[in-house]
């Protein structure tokens, strides 16, 4: 799987950062970069990669 572009709504923007304490430029470079994909359950994935932190990705 190759992501293309990440698109995150203003209040997904301000949960990450405020609940998990992830900056929206950290999800954008797992993404775009080369994460392990992995298919999970209820038609979700997880992205799981490395920027400056490892980071799991639910999407």
């Amino acid at each position: 799987m190759k992501i293309k572009e990440v698109i995150m709504e203003k209040e997904v923007r301000e949960k990450l950062l405020d609940k998990h304490n992830v900056g929206s430029s950290e999800v954008k470079e797992v993404l775009l970069g080369s994460p392990y994909f992995i298919r999970a359950k209820w038609d979700r994935y997880l992205a799981i990669g490395c920027s400056n932190r490892f980071l799991t990705i639910v999407f």
